[in-house]
């Protein structure tokens, strides 16, 4: 998939699925055997804020969670849902920076950048402070496009941010001449979209971020029901809900994407939520590209490398090999 000249893969290890850095976590190296490789895949690093976050998941100094098991995720292996209240916990941008990781990075990859900040004003002075970190490290060694997310619900923000706020915010980002996208989810109107996808620094979108519990889906439902949960699970762990994703989420985020490409996006478009094996994930690519004709790539997340780690290389390597069918 061409974004803007940068050339990525039919498939992106979706944010946070190999680390900030590219680090990866414990279990990898030990279900890699398994098919818990996401080698063939384009990385998009897990989000940073400009400043460190403590968030529900403490991280050690290269990175890593400090727990083996954290308690801020819960999966449901058998029904293929995990909920998470990660909170954002993060190093910042100036310790990823300082580690070089990225700069040496060997591979194309995603860089994933939101703000915390409950302003919108403050968001957008983040977002300044952060342009001029990356401006003094850019180029790095390998192509590198950036994300931003504008529909996380864990740390207490609207999953829908203002119109206004996200044309600002790829003004500034513009700045830094690399290709630039913008993260939404699939409670974000399918109009916003369109507009979004309108602004001439907008360079590829797709709205694939778990779901906060309270929000109401298409059908009426909120995240928490159709992922199978009369309480939330997280909240006798860490004290707030999270968000949700994983295999009932996959029929809602097809037919969001599916109506993006109706109301007219032909942009780039990144498709994930709920994709859980080749199949779905085959599926998703031909349905968004319209049978190939437009530019998508497959986000393979957190859910599938939980719950279903033995199909993440398998799904890798068919999606590729339809691409190039």
């Amino acid at each position: 998939m061409e974004i803007a000249e940068m050339r990525i893969g039919p498939v992106v290890a979706a944010s946070g699925a190999v680390g900030f850095v590219g680090e990866s976590y414990w279990h990898h190296r030990l279900l890699r055997p398994l098919g818990l490789d996401f080698t063939g895949s384009t990385p998009v690093m897990k989000s940073t804020n400009l400043k460190p976050i403590a968030g529900n998941a403490p991280l050690r100094s290269n990175f890593r969670p400090r727990e083996h098991f954290p308690r801020a995720i819960y999966a449901d292996l058998m029904r293929g849902v995990v909920a998470n209240a990660w909170g954002h916990s993060g190093p910042g941008l100036p310790a990823i920076l300082a580690s070089r990781r990225w700069q040496e990075f060997p591979e194309p990859f995603v860089i994933s950048l939101v703000s915390d900040c409950p302003e919108s004003s403050d968001r957008l002075e983040e977002t300044r402070e952060m342009v001029k970190l990356l401006k003094v490290e850019l180029p790095f060694r390998s192509p590198v496009a950036i994300e931003y997310v504008f529909s996380c619900g864990n740390v207490g923000l609207p999953t829908v941010r203002g119109l206004d706020e996200i044309h600002a915010t790829l003004e500034i980002l513009r700045e830094l001449d690399v290709p630039l996208g913008v993260k939404l989810s699939i409670i974000t109107p399918v109009s916003d979209a369109l507009e979004i996808a309108s602004d001439p620094n907008c360079a590829f979108l797709g709205a694939y971020n778990a779901l906060p519990d309270d929000a109401v889906l298409s059908d009426g439902r909120t995240a928490r029901e159709v992922a199978g949960f009369v309480e939330p699970p997280l909240v006798p762990r860490v004290g707030v809900a999270g968000s949700y994703s994983g295999a009932p989420f996959f029929p809602y985020s097809l037919a969001w994407h599916r109506q993006a490409r109706e109301a007219g996006i032909t942009k780039p478009m990144i498709v994930g939520l709920g994709i859980m094996s080749p199949r779905d994930a085959v599926l998703a690519y031909h349905l968004v590209s319209c049978g190939g004709k437009l530019p998508t790539a497959v986000a393979i997340g957190g859910a599938m490398a939980i719950t279903r780690p033995w199909k993440v290389r398998r799904t890798i390597h068919d999606v590729n090999g339809c691409v190039k069918r």
